[in-house]
């Protein structure tokens, strides 16, 4: 009994070490030198190997592993385990069809394997096992290196975890005995030209570290590199939007054409038949010919005509945009509203006092400094957040009002959350949700806030069109500049969604005004080029909303939250 246990417990530990799967090339040196074949030859199993006079055999490449063939091979050795299995029972288990009988690899991992028998007096099975090896061997800095007849099948195939330079070379001279240009093998393979591979940035990495499925086979089939195995996808600082859709050798691959697959835009390389693909020619920086690949008159790909700028910090209240502004509509707006709040801030200070600050009628602060802010952060909520003193001088006023304020500051919200994600938290999952435009939440909150807001101008511009009484004491008169502006705004954006649905094939109901508005638009010629020109127009839309924001009334909705925390932190250190 106790020695089964220990058998048990060599099978599970051995079962946990990192091995390659079942049908693949490549063989741990660690786990196989303490297996139960550890000390055979390769070629004491792998006799067609040995007398094959081309090995890899490319013809069996993309074949599934034989495994009949296979449990002849161990029959060779292992005669009176295949008797038994052929009797019904093998390790302990029913064998109910000549097919499981005959399976092998089905339980058992010929390079994994452990011996049958364990030293039970040297083995203590509360230490981990890889510290064990002195248990049955003489300690060694290093395991021995394969015999004289192996050094070819191990320079390829035995991977060292304590040598991983060794192995990445191991794997390279595997990979490109198939891929190598110079080879010159008369097989429809993609080949690789060493000379590029060297001088590409994953010069230093081994093959697998990209082409994780390339040591497996059947070999064919095998999927494109996904580059966010490793890397992060751009910002909106670096490109237009984080191109969630968009695959990064589209863009960065040198001899890549992109190509339009439903809602995606993926790649493929012009390559004659045996010849060289440039399909390590990466380019590690963004120009604007990478992105002209795509943004140019007559694409196939459903991209606008024009390479368009990323959104400025101005866009922020809408999108998930940068804290740069990197065009003439922004920095003209920016220079507008500053100049209005300078302006605005001159004319508060300029202004006679109505009243006699507190302190000067001899009151002193008295609240400690927690209560005061307490008190400020309080009336920010409750007063300029969710306008507790609109609702009580007017319900109609407030629900307008919140129409326009609360999506713009969930959206803002939204924008900022995923700016700061994109920087701080790349690796978290949710980050790239908030940033593509076709992922259903997105999609569904987007739509809903502009639709909302949409509503706040119509309702806005309605109610005051029918009033007849005069307007309440302390509430400011439509500022119908600013609400034509902001319409203008939300409806030219839900035209641009619609657009870039339509053009890209995007499908995501859940954009309820994009998808209506793109199934309109399905099947005109013109959108690539429209489209740049409409987002111009809707930049500049915005930008002229921003730039007239400090000279209208609608300021109120940005100051008045403010002064009321600093108002309500103020009287709360006063005695009153």
């Amino acid at each position: 009994m106790k020695k089964l246990a220990v058998f048990i417990l060599l099978s599970a530990l051995l079962a946990a070490w990192p091995t390659c799967a079942k049908a693949g090339w490549l063989i741990e040196q660690g786990p196989l030198h303490a297996s139960a074949h550890g000390q055979l030859s390769c070629q004491d199993c792998h006799q067609n190997v040995a007398d094959s006079q081309r090995h890899p055999d490319l013809i069996r490449l993309n074949q599934i592993p034989d495994q009949t063939a296979r449990a002849q091979m161990c029959a060779q050795c292992h005669d009176d385990a295949q008797t038994i299995a052929q009797s019904g029972r093998h390790g302990g288990r029913e064998i109910t069809s000549p097919a499981q009988a005959a399976n092998c690899l089905a339980c058992h991992r010929p390079h994994h394997q452990p011996p049958a028998a364990a030293r039970p007096k040297a083995f203590n099975p509360a230490r981990p096992m890889i510290g064990q090896c002195g248990a049955c061997h003489r300690q060694r800095a290093k395991l021995p290196g394969p015999a004289a007849a192996d050094a070819k099948c191990a320079a390829c195939h035995l991977q060292d975890a304590s040598r991983p330079a060794a192995s990445r070379q191991n794997l390279q001279a595997m990979c490109l005995s198939c891929h190598d240009r110079h080879q010159g093998q008369t097989i429809d393979a993609v080949r690789v030209d060493v000379a590029d591979l060297a001088r590409s940035p994953h010069a230093d990495l081994s093959c697998l570290d990209c082409h994780r499925l390339a040591a497996q086979y059947p070999h064919d089939g095998q999927k494109a590199v996904d580059c966010r195995q490793c890397h992060q996808p751009h910002r909106e600082s670096q490109i237009h939007d984080a191109h969630a859709g968009v695959s990064c050798q589209a863009c960065h691959l040198a001899a890549a054409i992109p190509t339009r697959q439903g809602g995606q835009v993926l790649w493929r390389l012009q390559r004659p038949e045996i010849g060289p693909t440039k399909a390590h020619q990466l380019r590690a920086q963004s120009d604007q010919d990478s992105c002209r690949r795509c943004h140019a008159p007559g694409n196939q790909v459903g991209a606008a005509a024009t390479v368009l700028p990323a959104k400025s910090a101005l866009c922020i209240p809408c999108h998930a945009a940068t804290l740069t502004v990197g065009d003439w509509p922004s920095g003209l707006a920016l220079a507008a509203l500053i100049a209005g709040l300078l302006l605005r801030i001159s004319l508060w200070l300029a202004a006679p006092a109505k009243a006699a600050p507190l302190h000067a009628l001899g009151k002193r602060p008295t609240a400690p400094l927690g209560r005061r802010w307490w008190a400020g952060l309080k009336a920010l909520a409750l007063d300029g957040l969710l306008q507790r003193r609109l609702w009580r001088a007017a319900k109609g006023r407030w629900l307008i009002h919140g129409l326009i304020f609360f999506p713009l500051l969930g959206r803002m919200i939204w924008g900022l959350a995923a700016l700061a994600a994109s920087r701080w938290l790349a690796d978290w999952p949710l980050t790239w949700r908030l940033l593509d435009k076709n992922d259903p939440l997105t999609a569904f909150v987007f739509d809903l806030g502009g639709a909302l807001l949409v509503c706040g101008v119509l309702l806005a511009v309605g109610r005051r069109l029918r009033a007849r009484g005069p307007r309440l004491p302390g509430l400011p008169r439509p500022d119908y500049p600013a609400l034509i502006l902001l319409g203008l705004a939300i409806v030219s954006g839900f035209w641009l969604e619609g657009a870039r649905m339509a053009m890209t094939g995007a499908q995501q109901p859940l954009a309820f005004v994009g998808a209506a508005l793109a199934a309109g638009m399905a099947g005109w010629d013109d959108l690539p080029r429209l489209y740049g020109w409409f987002w111009q127009a809707h930049a500049i839309i915005w930008c002229a909303f921003v730039a007239y924001l400090p000279f209208g009334r609608m300021l109120h909705m940005i100051i008045t939250p403010a002064v009321l925390a600093v108002n309500a932190a103020a009287n709360a250190g006063h005695d009153q």
